[in-house]
């Protein structure tokens, strides 16, 4: 459940005092620029869904940090097995992760 729009003033200065976390976590994890927008976006939406449970005990920081870092995490694990998903393999390749069109390549060597 999103948190309620009372909280909005509140977000918005913590974000304005601490912007830079948040860029150099998506810059850190992302591989391209495409990727640093994607993740500073699912990141900005986790730091407002997780403002409910802001308790209090560490500095603002400290939590826009963590919650940054495993977002940034889980992007990671993500983008990983969405490559290894969308990376097409010959099975008569012999080396793993060629892709298709190299080996339709050398096969037609063959025909």
């Amino acid at each position: 459940m999103p948190p309620p729009a009372e909280n909005l003033p509140l977000f918005q200065s913590w974000l304005s005092a601490h912007r830079g976390i948040v860029v150099k976590v998506a810059r850190s994890f992302a591989s391209s620029p495409a990727d640093v927008k994607d993740l500073q976006q699912e990141l900005l939406l986790q730091l407002w869904l997780s403002l409910p449970n802001f308790a209090g005990q560490a500095k603002p920081s400290t939590w826009i940090y963590r919650v940054c870092l495993n977002t940034a995490l889980m992007f990671r694990r993500g983008a990983a097995r969405r490559d290894r998903r969308l990376a097409p393999t010959c099975p008569y390749s012999s080396s793993p992760g060629t892709t298709l069109s190299i080996n339709l390549k050398k096969t037609s060597v063959f025909l």
